[in-house]
């Protein structure tokens, strides 16, 4: 009985790991990519492109945060991979990530609403997919969402503060 009791602590923790790994350090590097990003906007060092009154100036927040976090992102999920010594496996890890950077940018420009669909299946992803060893792709796009979920936040509250 003991035993079991031990195993299933064992389990939980590791479960606790993952989650912190997968769900956390993702949102927190975004998010920061994003505080940054808007910072960077309204510093003007990066300017909008677009037009004023434009529809793609409305967007262009979250367009300069994701192309903040396409930078941000490959390095931190490469740190991490490099650090659990899964260097076979780190191309597949990115592809996932630059799958779901692809599937924000389409969907980042449905004025706002896409932003809401990323952050709906990044909670339903970080509460079932952390019970399980996923493959690196699944991995990549997990980290993927985190990081995009965690900049269009950083970049709307730094947004919101005025």
């Amino acid at each position: 009985m003991e035993t079991e009791e031990l195993a299933r602590i064992e389990i939980l923790q590791k479960r606790s790991r993952q989650s912190f790994e997968n769900v956390i350090i993702p949102a927190l590097i975004g998010g920061l990519t994003g505080i940054m990003t808007q910072f960077m906007i309204d510093g003007d060092i990066l300017s909008n492109p677009w037009g004023e009154g434009s529809y793609l100036s409305t967007i262009w927040n979250m367009h300069a945060a994701l192309l903040c976090v396409a930078v941000t992102g490959p390095l931190s999920m490469t740190v991490h991979f490099l650090r659990k010594e899964r260097k076979a496996e780190l191309l597949e890890f990115l592809l996932g990530g630059a799958f779901l950077l692809l599937v924000a940018a389409l969907l980042s420009t449905m004025r706002g609403c896409g932003a809401f669909v990323l952050v709906f299946i990044w909670f339903i992803a970080s509460g079932t997919w952390s019970r399980y060893e996923l493959p690196p792709f699944r991995l990549g796009f997990w980290w993927g969402l985190g990081l995009v979920v965690g900049a269009l936040s950083g970049v709307l509250a730094m947004d919101l503060r005025t």
